[in-house]
C-alpha cells in the first residue's frame, strides 16, 4: 500500500516537473532575444540550451513504460464501455443520437433498421477496440503476445 502510494506520488511529481519544464521552454521561446540582454541576463541561446536540456531530462525521467500495459487495458475496456454508455444515456434522456434512432425504429416496428443500427454500433465498438489494440501493439513492444498471427506463421 505504501509502496504504491510512493510510486504514485513520484509519478505525479515527475509529471509536474515535466509540465513546468515544457512551460518554461515555451515561455522562453516566446520572449524576444533583446529582453534577455536588456534585463542584464545571459543570452537567449544560453537559456534555451539550459531549459531544453532540462526539459529532455525531465521527459526521460517520467516512468511512462511501466504503466503502459495497464493503461491500454483500461483504454480497451473504455472503448467498448463508452459506446454502450452513450447508447444507454441516449435511451434514457437524449432527444437525438443512435439510442433515439433505435427507440423510434423499435416503436415503429422497423426491425431491420433496429438490427442495422445495433450492428453498426457493435462494429463501431469493435473498431475502437481494434484501434486501441493496435496502439498497444505499437507502443508496448516489449510485451507482445506469443499467440499473434506473425508468431504462428511458418518460417
Amino acid at each position: 500500500m505504501v509502496a504504491t502510494l510512493q510510486v504514485l506520488i513520484f509519478f505525479v511529481f515527475m509529471l509536474a516537473i515535466f509540465g513546468l519544464a515544457v512551460w518554461a521552454l515555451i515561455d522562453l521561446l516566446r520572449r524576444p532575444a533583446a529582453a534577455f540582454v536588456s534585463a542584464g541576463k545571459r543570452t537567449k541561446g544560453f537559456w534555451g540550451a539550459i531549459v531544453g536540456v532540462a526539459t529532455a531530462v525531465s521527459f526521460a525521467s517520467v516512468p511512462f513504460p511501466t504503466g503502459l500495459p495497464q493503461f491500454f487495458t483500461g483504454l480497451k475496456i473504455a472503448a467498448i464501455s463508452v459506446v454502450s454508455g452513450a447508447i444507454a444515456g441516449e435511451f434514457l434522456g437524449g432527444g437525438q443520437g443512435f439510442g433515439e434512432l433505435i427507440r423510434v425504429a423499435a416503436s415503429q416496428l422497423d426491425t431491420p433498421r433496429v438490427f442495422s443500427l445495433i450492428i453498426y454500433l457493435s462494429l463501431l465498438g469493435l473498431f475502437m477496440f481494434g484501434v486501441v489494440s493496435w496502439m498497444q501493439y505499437r507502443f508496448v513492444f516489449w510485451q507482445r503476445s506469443s499467440n499473434t498471427i506473425s508468431s504462428r506463421a511458418p518460417r
